[in-house]
């Protein structure tokens, strides 16, 4: 029986340390804002409020060139829906006039 559970690779990442990699690389392209004191009832702070509108914006940027793209996806598969019928139609022909 095979040993349970995988040998890690030299040089191969944890899901911990990939998880921060990525993390490391969001704050960068947002812009490192620091947690400033929260307010005494909760709340925002200023600090808060921008980094949310980079986040926003920045995922938006991200999932508009997929949302677009999911546009496309019922035509593609009308189009190939029709070219397979089409060929399926040519084998069937094809093989009619070999047995002939």
């Amino acid at each position: 029986m095979g040993k349970i559970g995988k040998k890690k690779k030299k040089g191969a990442e944890t899901s911990t340390a990939a998880a921060k990699k990525t993390t490391d690389a969001y704050v960068k392209k947002i812009g490192n804002i620091e947690n400033e004191s929260r307010p005494v009832g909760g709340g925002f702070n200023e600090g808060d409020i921008e980094f949310m509108k980079k986040a926003i914006q920045i995922l938006c940027q991200s999932t508009l060139p997929l949302g677009k793209s999911i546009d496309f996806v019922t035509d593609d598969v009308d189009s190939m829906s029709k070219e397979y019928e089409h060929w399926r139609k040519e084998t069937i022909q094809c093989t009619q006039k070999l047995d002939e």
